[in-house]
């Protein structure tokens, strides 16, 4: 078989015996370096081997760093390549039969040689099992690869439980029948009233006549009788009272103070005339003697 080998400067110690192994087994064996122990990256060797496989250079790939794990990632960078860390015997089976893959990782920090090269005579003995379920499922890992999801992934049949049936309401009367509106009384309306009468006229009133004028004397006459009026009085000791203006009364003394009497006029009333002296209406002047016995009458000239 055809084998590409490739190792960082950690998996160096175990590139003599593995390759001195696998050539005595009959294996044919492409030495992908390293080729000393100087610090090296193991990525540069993971795609060295991974090429290798992918172009068809050869079968198998082996690559071995310091615990397997740095190469076992940067390999399965590349399409193509289905790289498998194994640190023990089922796994190197389980990754051949399987998984298909055609990359083996080893540590040599992990592994001692003689270890290291029973997993791998374990894996180039085991071959891909070729069944249904691991075909479809390594074409899956492919098209992973080419960046687009693969088909529909087949739904898990799942027992659904059947939803409980809602409890039973007790039926609800059907709602009553609401009764038909009655229809709007139509009220009549009263009969228009009759304009009101005009009122009748009024006859005017009669003009009422102009007040009368009066009878005035003339001046030479009413003169005249002034003036022996005033000169009768004069005779008779008559004199016109003057008009009475009604009293004040008296201011309403404060709250508290004393009470006091309203004084009290001492002013004799007038006297009244003498009827003695009173002229009568015939121009004559009656009196009483000193006795009053007897009335005398003066003619007037």
């Amino acid at each position: 078989m055809r084998l590409a080998f490739g190792c960082d400067h950690a998996g160096h110690p175990l590139k003599e015996p593995i390759i001195a192994a696998l050539e005595q087994d009959g294996h044919h064996v492409l030495d992908l370096g390293t080729f000393s122990s100087d610090p090296v990256d193991y990525p540069d060797f993971a795609r060295a081997v991974g090429n290798a496989v992918r172009n068809g250079f050869v079968d198998l790939g082996i690559l071995v760093c310091g615990s397997g794990v740095g190469a076992a990632i940067a390999a399965n960078k590349i399409k193509g390549v289905r790289a498998a860390l194994c640190h023990d015997l089922f796994t190197a089976r389980q990754s051949r039969a399987d998984d298909d893959a055609n990359v083996l990782c080893l540590g040599a920090r992990v592994l001692d040689a003689e270890t290291a090269m029973e997993i791998i005579l374990e894996w180039l003995a085991t071959e891909f099992s070729g069944e249904e379920r691991h075909v479809r499922r390594v074409q899956k890992i492919a098209q992973l690869e080419q960046g687009f999801p693969g088909p529909a992934v087949e739904k898990t049949v799942r027992r659904e439980v059947a939803a409980r049936p809602a409890p039973l309401r007790e039926e609800e009367p059907p709602p009553r029948a609401r009764p038909a509106a009655r229809p709007a009384s139509t009220v009549e309306e009263p009969p228009p009233r009759p304009a009101a009468r005009p009122a009748p006229e009024r006859p005017a009133a009669p003009a009422r006549p102009a007040a009368r004028d009066r009878v005035s004397l003339e001046p030479s006459l009413a003169d005249e009788m002034s003036k022996v009026i005033q000169e009768f009085d004069r005779e008779a000791g008559v004199v016109e009272a003057p008009p009475r203006v009604p009293a004040r009364p008296a201011p309403k003394p404060p709250r508290g103070a004393p009470a006091t009497s309203a004084p009290t006029s001492t002013t004799a009333p007038p006297s009244a005339p003498d009827a003695s002296r009173a002229i009568r209406p015939d121009g004559s002047r009656g009196g009483e003697d000193a006795g009053g016995s007897r009335v005398h009458r003066e003619s007037l000239d």
